[in-house]
């Protein structure tokens, strides 16, 4: 087992951590950046209604809630790949730390 030292130290960590969470929120930013409304909870919702008019013409909760399979099943799945897939460094862990928090994300506001 690797020490933090050996790998580049807590600030390494720390940087990797930070890094990974400016890239999604620019692109988060980025993508609401072409929809209407005056702030980003009203470009949000608008992202929100355009996806899910345009694919199942129901919103993702009310299909999550119906089949909560459908959720379980990929989230597993992605959360076992990227668990064996990512390296044992710093910023492979970060970003497994950041997989695991947006699918929980996601699963809290599908399930509310």
């Amino acid at each position: 087992m690797q020490t933090i030292s050996a790998t580049g130290g807590f600030r390494r960590w720390i940087v990797s951590l930070v890094l990974i969470a400016a890239v999604i929120v620019a692109t988060v930013l980025t993508v609401t950046a072409f929809f209407p409304g005056e702030g980003l909870v009203d470009k949000l919702e608008a992202a929100y209604k355009l996806l899910w008019e345009r694919t199942t013409r129901r919103q993702f909760t009310f299909i999550m809630r119906d089949r909560p399979w459908l959720y379980f099943i990929p989230s597993i799945g992605l959360l076992v790949i990227s668990g064996w897939q990512l390296p044992y460094r710093y910023w492979g862990r970060a970003l497994f730390l950041y997989i695991v928090f947006g699918i929980g994300f996601v699963g809290g506001h599908v399930f509310w």
